[in-house]
């Protein structure tokens, strides 16, 4: 995924239909405690609530409301203070809340530094349901960074995340019309980069496994969350990571264009 903000300024060198950008290593290194009560993963693009314990244990589905509603008026007692709206947040698909994972670590399993408030022992609900048994889902434990299974009625600790704003992304000064004729991305030196592949999940089960529709659940077959969006205002640029290079997929008036 392309997280870095891309504005209509500057110039970038442009050969054909290879467009090369680039980016400063340390501006994308590490986990940022922001002043309004997140932090931000500057190497996926992804905003953490910064003090999950206020959100208790809840049922997988409870969880689910939660995130809906979630706002910074709703999450005040957390510290929120980042004019957040209803629909702003939502609870990690697998593959987002492992990105917290450190394997060299324990205990929890998170990178040294990382200021998000995460217990030693604390198991967190994801959005993903199990494959095989869809009456479970799937969650996170801290402790190892290991990922299991468990019943969607039983109660886990959760944690909210939103997609960061243009501002709170490092820039790029990019030539948007050249920027438009490019199908080729290369980012030199943004080898710290994480890409968020999406789980594939397309459908959302109930707690009990059965099927339901996807729409208003939260769930990660709502969201389908494996791309992400680079703003060139006017534009959204939606772009796919391959070996190295970022293919523009397609690209439409900022506002009209979803992830």
């Amino acid at each position: 995924m392309l997280l870095i903000a891309l504005l209509c300024w500057g110039a970038a060198a442009y050969a054909a239909d290879v467009l090369t950008l680039s980016v400063a290593p340390e501006a994308l290194r590490g986990y940022v405690r922001q002043d309004n009560g997140t932090v931000i993963d500057r190497s996926t693009g992804l905003v953490w609530l910064a003090d999950p314990a206020c959100l208790g244990n809840q049922t997988w589905q409870a969880a689910l409301d939660t995130a809906r509603t979630f706002s910074a008026e709703r999450g005040a007692r957390c510290g929120l203070k980042d004019g957040s709206q209803a629909g702003d947040w939502r609870l990690p698909n697998i593959n987002e809340l492992t990105t917290l994972t450190d394997f060299g670590a324990r205990g929890p399993a998170i990178e040294p530094g990382n200021p998000i408030k995460i217990g030693r022992t604390d198991v967190y609900w994801s959005s993903s349901y199990r494959a095989r048994d869809k009456a479970r889902a799937r969650k996170w434990e801290a402790l190892d960074g290991h990922v299991r299974p468990r019943v969607k009625n039983s109660q886990r600790q959760f944690i909210l995340i939103r997609d960061a704003r243009v501002e709170e992304l490092p820039l790029i000064k990019v030539d948007c019309a050249e920027l438009i004729r490019a199908t080729r991305i290369h980012l030199a030196g943004a080898e710290g980069l994480k890409t968020l592949v999406a789980t594939g999940q397309s459908d959302c089960y109930d707690v009990g496994g059965s099927a339901v529709p996807c729409k208003d659940t939260g769930q990660d077959g709502q969201y389908q969350h494996g791309f992400r969006v680079a703003f060139c205002r006017p534009y959204a640029f939606h772009f796919w990571r391959e070996n190295g290079a970022y293919t523009l997929l397609e690209f439409a008036a900022d506002g009209e264009s979803t992830p």
